[in-house]
């Protein structure tokens, strides 16, 4: 596989790398890294191993998109909740996308998997593919299970963007209710919003 790096970081020097940037590194060098342990460490097996190289880019992929997003949810300047919520539920739907291409042997969303794949002639057996679509379906799961409640909840906080939406589940009182149906109502003021003059007054 070919790289863009002339040299070879020690731990010492890429600890500080999140964990996408470390898969990513040492999947793009993996033959130089199993050239440097051949002598000292029976890891360097590993990276000659095409089965496990596979396995070694799918988890630099994912981890690089995982990365991403944590970088984003640890604080856009200015960023809303509402922002962070459509952030998550996006990346869960990318998530069921992805499984559905990997079943598909389609692999373009995986850039170092599908570079390791065409470079060598890798063949990639029906049980990778197996793994890796139960991998990014776990992944789902486990968001779901974290962001299940606060997502639900959100949801019915979503009147507070857009307040002229039908139908809203507010979770208020029923005097505030009252209100937001008077403002919801309210022509003039669905006009202005729709113009885009509402954030800005």
């Amino acid at each position: 596989m070919r790289s863009d790096h002339k040299s070879l970081l020690l731990h010492t020097e890429i600890r500080w790398l999140p964990r996408g940037q470390v898969l990513t590194r040492l999947a793009e060098r993996h033959e130089e890294v199993a050239i440097f342990l051949e002598d000292n460490s029976d890891f360097a097996k590993y990276l000659r191993d095409e089965e496990f190289v596979l396995r070694l880019t799918y988890l630099a992929d994912i981890f690089s998109k995982l990365n991403d997003l944590n970088l984003y949810l640890q604080g856009t300047e200015g960023i809303s909740i509402f922002a962070i919520h459509e952030k998550i539920r996006g990346f869960m739907k990318k998530l069921v996308l992805w499984k559905n291409c990997i079943n598909k042997r389609n692999y373009d969303r995986f850039e170092t998997f599908e570079i390791f794949v065409m470079e060598n002639k890798a063949k990639v057996d029906d049980g990778i593919i197996i793994e890796i679509s139960e991998h990014l379906n776990k992944l789902n799961e486990s968001f779901e299970f974290y962001f299940h409640k606060v997502m639900n909840t959100i949801q019915q906080k979503r009147w507070i963007m857009n307040p002229f939406q039908p139908d809203v589940t507010t979770g208020i009182s029923t005097k505030a209710g009252e209100e937001l149906i008077d403002l919801s109502e309210d022509s003039s003021l669905k006009m202005t919003f729709n113009t885009g003059i509402w954030c800005l007054s």
